[in-house]
């Protein structure tokens, strides 16, 4: 399955470090890759890699790769904050990538064909209250030199709700979302939902995706999808 990617969902921080370029990565080791649009998954375990640049301009490049070491997908976000108040946040964002797709040529051999794609995107954040947001995500992309699909369209409309406190900086969250996606002249409604069990001051946590189907025409993955991800983040 073509792969888009559709930026975070949980809300960022207004303010901006008063010195220096602040650089953060993600790593994630999971049992089944799924993209940040959670209709989409690899079908295998995974490394997910995901990098920022910058304050209010950013440099975001994603790499996903199979645990065998075969690329599954480059991503080269730039994102720009349009509004950064206390309660309100409007981003800008647009991407290069490329997706590898494999496919059995002549004598069982394995082909990969090197997908270039191209994709926009818009999200909106509202601050409800100092521990919970709501958020609208559109996502537009389409790949090229003819492959599928041409056009495609995505629209979320998310939240994170307030976090449980389960012991003393042991935390669990929860990030729900309901999305529209379009491919070409196919479509669909889902839910999807993130969970994440984390520990205050600690650069590890665990997390599980879940993506079920409403209603859709889309084929190509199991209903529900999902899995378990060990994630380790680093700032500088």
């Amino acid at each position: 399955m073509w792969l888009v990617s559709a930026g975070p969902v949980h809300s960022q921080d207004s303010t901006e470090p008063a010195d220096g370029i602040p650089v953060s990565a993600v790593f994630s080791l999971t049992n089944e890759g799924i993209s940040i649009i959670p209709a989409f998954g690899l079908g295998e375990p995974a490394v997910l890699t995901s990098f920022s640049a910058g304050n209010r301009l950013r440099f975001e490049p994603e790499f996903y790769f199979s645990t065998k070491g075969d690329p599954w997908a480059f991503l080269l976000w730039l994102r720009y904050d349009l509004l950064r108040h206390e309660r309100f946040s409007l981003q800008i964002g647009m991407h290069p990538g490329y997706t590898f797709l494999k496919s059995e040529g002549n004598g069982n051999e394995t082909v990969t064909e090197v997908v270039k794609i191209l994709a926009g995107e818009l999200s909106a954040r509202y601050k409800l209250t100092d521990r919970m947001d709501v958020g609208l995500y559109y996502l537009r992309g389409g790949a090229m030199d003819g492959a599928f699909p041409q056009e495609s369209h995505f629209l979320s409309l998310n939240s994170a709700l307030p976090g449980l406190n389960l012991a003393r900086g042991l935390r669990f969250t929860i990030l729900p979302q309901i999305y529209y996606l379009k491919l070409e002249d196919t479509d669909g409604f889902y839910a999807a939902s993130t969970l994440t069990l984390a520990l205050d001051d600690f650069p590890i946590t665990i997390s599980s995706v879940i993506n079920k189907i409403i209603d859709s025409d889309i084929t190509g993955n199991p209903d529900p999808l999902w899995n378990i991800s060990l994630n380790y983040s680093i700032s500088f």
